[in-house]
């Protein structure tokens, strides 16, 4: 119970703990930091006290677990460090010493980045979904380039059919990602199918979690492989520029993130259009 308090706090102040950006961590960040925070507290193996005042011990056990698993976990272990330097910046402590946190030699790059698939495959993982929900996901993921913890929170009222845009919150900011007629239409589909009102959210009863054991399952059973939400968003972004789209107009037609828009040059909204319009197969 005293583990669960300590994390309750630490949620809750963490919500209104801003980064070195200004900006707020998202919500998934918080959960993630939490999730293995709590699992390292509660494994009787490490013995962690977080009010301990010896930092150079929790450096060492914080290490340790880290090392374990990235033993059992090698595609997520290489944030786990990044999640223990934010803990610790929380509880105050000292930054020469929050730099110790070490990534496993094994793992210092990031094999998600690499792990992509064909646009084929990602069409077959279309294709033979039957959930019409989750092929929704699945093209938001690929089309639409949006998150998987943006998707749950989506509402009818989010949805420029107009001017084909979806607006959601990224990093604290609310911004407008494109979306071409196909997918606009496939949209309005859905909505009208399901009855959905403004108000509405267009995944009632969905969660980041829960969108990532669907896929993950859904990519099993079709590809015969496991599969997760960035990886078909990855896979998009390679395909495009597979395919002549330049970094610049990638950026424009995915909105990755602010930092990536901002370091090309701006595109205006009509080439969008048009780029939305040559690549969207």
């Amino acid at each position: 119970m005293e583990t669960d308090i300590h994390i309750k706090k630490f949620k809750d102040d963490f919500r209104t703990t801003p980064k070195k950006s200004g900006k707020p961590y998202s919500k998934s960040y918080i959960e993630n930091v939490s999730y293995y925070v709590a699992k390292l507290i509660k494994d009787k193996e490490f013995h962690f006290d977080p009010d301990s005042n010896d930092i150079t011990d929790q450096i060492s056990i914080i290490n340790r677990f880290i090392r374990n698993e990235s033993e059992k976990k090698k595609h997520v272990a290489h944030v786990i460090p990044r999640y223990f330097r934010t803990y610790l910046r929380y509880l105050k402590k000292p930054e020469e010493m929050i730099s110790k946190i070490k990534i496993p030699p094994k793992i210092v790059r990031d094999p998600r980045r690499e792990k992509t698939f064909s646009k084929d495959e990602i069409e077959q993982l279309m294709k033979n979904t039957r959930n019409p929900s989750d092929v929704l996901i699945i093209k938001l993921l690929f089309y639409g380039s949006l998150k998987k913890y943006q998707i749950p929170l989506i509402k009818v009222a989010d949805i420029d059919f107009k001017n084909g845009k979806i607006f959601v919150e990224e990093d604290g900011t609310r911004i407008g990602k494109d979306i071409d007629d196909k997918l606009k239409q496939d949209l309005k589909n859905y909505k009208d199918n399901m009855n959905l009102k403004n108000n509405d959210l267009v995944f009632p009863g969905l969660t980041e979690y829960i969108i990532w054991y669907r896929i993950k399952k859904l990519g099993n059973e079709i590809l015969r492989k496991p599969i997760n939400p960035q990886e078909i968003t990855i896979t998009r972004i390679k395909d495009l520029m597979n395919n002549g789209a330049s970094e610049s107009e990638v950026a424009a037609m995915t909105n990755r993130s602010a930092r990536t828009i901002s370091s090309y040059p701006t595109i205006s909204e009509k080439r969008k259009k048009e780029l939305l319009e040559k690549y969207s197969n």
